[in-house]
């Protein structure tokens, strides 16, 4: 019942400013440890609660990345905006790492994480940019929302980390399963090598130390750029979160 609850709570502008919403208990719900570890190992939360966010993310999609704009309607925004608070109920649920895992709740842990997986696969690369030359860009493109959304999903990050640091076996499924993500960037989109056409790309030769690989080249002056790649930085975030 939680995602029509959140669709409830978002398409009634005043339920903002009632004292009795039931969503305002979320915090109290969820940072119990015990609870929290139930919901997700016994009613699959963690991926209802992150479901219910993509479902307000696919208006937003272009060609398969979240794409923000300053001529979107103010009410279109406004829910978004909104609808961002459900990020703030994850936060809640996995803030308290626990300190036993069974198979149950390992399992539904990695259904909600390949569901938030799908998430930073919609930032992956948005917002791309690409130097500009000859005249000045008249207006600047639309990029707070876009940050504000990546510093929600900072403490959400951070405590999947620590999850992952506290069971092996969860760990070596988190990266698995963030290992098929980025096989998937790298097969549906150019932005895996921030390129604008792979297959016209110069390949270079590249060595460090006793490790060669070939790269793509790629130039900084001509090629887009972003700063929105949280799929490669949770993948290099997992080996520092061994213990």
């Amino acid at each position: 019942c939680y995602p029509i609850i959140v669709r409830q709570y978002l398409s009634d502008n005043a339920s903002l400013y009632r004292t009795d919403c039931f969503l305002k208990l979320s915090v109290q719900l969820f940072t119990t440890q015990s609870l929290a570890r139930y919901l997700i190992s016994s009613h699959n939360a963690f991926q209802t609660i992150i479901d219910s966010f993509l479902e307000y993310c696919q208006s937003k999609l272009d060609h398969g990345k979240l794409l923000f704009s300053r001529t979107t309607n103010t009410p279109i925004q406004h829910e978004f905006r909104r609808a961002q608070s459900i990020l703030y109920d994850l936060r809640y649920l996995l803030g308290v790492v626990p300190d036993h895992y069974t198979n149950e709740l390992r399992e539904n842990f990695i259904n909600g994480f390949q569901a938030f997986l799908q998430l930073l696969i919609y930032i992956h690369g948005m917002d791309k940019v690409t130097r500009q030359t000859g005249q000045h860009i008249e207006f600047d493109p639309e990029w707070e929302t876009a940050f504000n959304l990546v510093i929600k999903i900072q403490a959400i990050i951070s405590s999947i980390l620590d999850w992952c640091s506290h069971d092996k076996d969860l760990l070596l499924r988190a990266y698995e399963v963030t290992g098929l993500a980025l096989a998937e960037i790298e097969r549906t989109s150019d932005v895996s090598h921030l390129i604008k056409d792979k297959n016209n790309s110069s390949i270079v030769k590249t060595t460090v130390h006793d490790f060669k690989i070939d790269c793509f080249a790629y130039d900084v002056a001509k090629d887009p750029v972003t700063v929105h790649i949280p799929v490669v930085r949770l993948f290099a975030g997992k080996f520092y979160s061994k213990k």
